[in-house]
């Protein structure tokens, strides 16, 4: 049952729907050109940039805790 619509579904169904959702999603997405992928880079480095420079010194420590846990783990 949808708990959105309350329409009773069988497996079946929903599988068919699934997968005509992800053909149409499948159809939709293009090959981005160099261009666009470099661009795509260049915002996820600026956005990592801004949320260094937003950290104040306690998120800093508890990341090296963090990290240095990790490591003496393994």
């Amino acid at each position: 049952m949808c708990p959105a619509c309350g329409e009773v579904y069988s497996e079946a169904d929903m599988e068919k729907e699934f997968s005509a959702v992800i053909a149409s999603e499948n159809e939709k997405e293009t090959e981005k050109s160099p261009e666009q992928i470099n661009r795509d880079y260049e915002r996820i480095e600026e956005m990592n940039v801004e949320a260094a420079f937003a950290l104040d010194e306690s998120d800093i420590d508890e990341i090296i805790r963090e990290k240095q846990l990790r490591d003496d783990s393994e």
